[in-house]
């Protein structure tokens, strides 16, 4: 075989290589979601490309075949082609045969090696990961077509690859876990954000949905104390008071005290009912109890995916929660539940509320007692652990119960200090990071 039949036959077995390379790199990236709107849109070679990726083992044992039968060819034939150009190149150089001989040989396997790297490998793969979709539409035909006339011999291959593997102690490809870990998805979602391909809203949906997962009810509930509720006794006018003071849809109805929650009212109903009384001029006749509906009550604890799914069945709005000890905690929202991972929704009538926190200066922050403990520390860099406690106002009573307002608390090098507290529950609280574990003065929060 002369020198240009060899070099033809090279880079023509060069290029099926490619060929192979380029087919492992489409098999493993393509999106199989992607594949079925292709599908649904009448694309033949998406059907073939969606099958390889179902038999995921057998077509990556062929591609691998491929890419091992091309190298073995290469080899056998670069390398005395590449070998004969430089040993005619170094015949016309005056040096003894034993260095001619060497260099030829160090020579051809070098180039042979990186043009084998560069252009069977490296440029291949990198086509292949740009252009992943095009290209495995075009290549699923003659994939195929390879699979189906090697597939005798990949069967002996992957029952044979198989067989030592579980032999060693390791599962085979179809029995591993090939599913994605929420870390596996963070990072995904994460690179796909530094690249462009999402925005930063659809990035913060999944985050919330990771977070949503291991909320409880407490967690995001209205307590008890800052509950708005009617009351047994409430006459219409009484009613109406109240919803135009608090501008609620729905409220729990209580006898008694907090604990004693009868079910819960649409105010739609109320309203319908107010209009009758006053054309009939019946309203010392009304009666709230006819207007209640069961209230959904469960204990605190509960995540909030389980009570969003018994919401959902119970039609309700509104959950009561209740504490271990049977007494009513706080109440907790439809829209708080969905505001978790869409965040806040505003409705007409409310007020912008306070950030749960604002930066005041360097190293300075003013927080929202009620914010959680979990958020605290992911903010601010701190470790924080209470079991007892969700919030962080929570947590400063835990430590000092009698804190008043101007009192610190210093948590490693970042002090607490207790800005406005309404009777026992804390409001506000400034956060000064890296501080050096001094006193501060009232006057010193602003």
């Amino acid at each position: 075989m002369n020198i240009s039949t060899g070099l033809i036959l090279f880079f023509l077995i060069l290029f099926i290589a490619s060929f192979f390379v380029m087919s492992e790199y489409v098999l493993v990236r393509i999106r199989p979601s992607r594949l079925d709107f292709l599908i649904s849109n009448g694309n033949k070679n998406a059907k073939i490309l969606k099958n390889m990726t179902v038999k995921l083992d057998t077509y990556l044992s062929a591609t691998q075949l491929g890419v091992t039968i091309t190298s073995l060819a290469l080899g056998w034939l670069g390398d005395p082609t590449f070998k004969r150009i430089f040993d005619n190149l170094f015949a016309n150089f005056t040096m003894p045969a034993r260095v001619s001989t060497v260099l030829s040989f160090l020579i051809s396997f070098i180039i042979l090696t990186a043009i084998q790297v560069i252009i069977g490998e490296l440029v291949p793969k990198n086509i292949a990961i740009t252009k992943t979709e095009q290209l495995g539409l075009k290549l699923a035909r003659p994939l195929n077509i390879w699979y189906k006339i090697m597939y005798p011999l990949i069967f002996i291959l992957n029952k044979t690859a198989n067989g030592i593997s579980k032999g060693l102690g390791f599962q085979t490809f179809s029995e591993s876990d090939d599913n994605v870990s929420e870390e596996e998805l963070r990072m995904i979602m994460s690179e796909s954000l530094k690249s462009g391909e999402i925005n930063h809203e659809e990035y913060q949906y999944v985050e919330n949905v990771f977070d949503f997962d291991e909320r409880m009810a407490r967690e995001i509930m209205v307590p008890r104390t800052e509950m708005a509720v009617l009351w047994a006794e409430d006459s219409l006018e009484d009613i109406a008071a109240t919803v135009q003071k608090e501008k609620y849809t729905r409220y729990p109805v209580v006898e008694g005290d907090k604990d004693n929650i009868l079910g819960t009212i649409n105010t739609k109903e109320i309203f319908s009912a107010y209009i009758e009384a006053i054309q009939t001029n019946t309203a010392d006749q009304f009666d709230i109890h006819h207007y209640l509906r069961p209230a959904v009550t469960v204990i605190e604890t509960l995540p909030i995916k389980e009570l969003l799914v018994k919401m959902q069945k119970e039609r309700n709005q509104l959950a009561i929660l209740i504490d271990e000890y049977g007494g009513t905690s706080g109440l907790i929202s439809i829209e708080d539940i969905v505001e978790e991972i869409v965040g806040d929704i505003s409705d007409d009538f409310q007020t912008e509320e306070q950030p749960d926190f604002v930066k005041l200066g360097e190293n300075h922050y003013r927080i929202r007692a009620r914010m959680l403990i979990d958020d605290v520390n992911e903010v601010f860099g701190l470790n924080i652990e209470e079991e007892n406690v969700d919030t962080i106002g929570g947590w400063i009573l835990n430590e000092k119960y009698d804190i008043e307002v101007g009192q610190e608390i210093i948590q490693k090098d970042v002090l607490f200090k207790v800005i406005q507290k309404e009777k026992n529950s804390i409001e506000l609280v400034d956060v000064f990071i890296n501080h050096d574990g001094t006193t501060l003065d009232i006057e010193d929060e602003e």
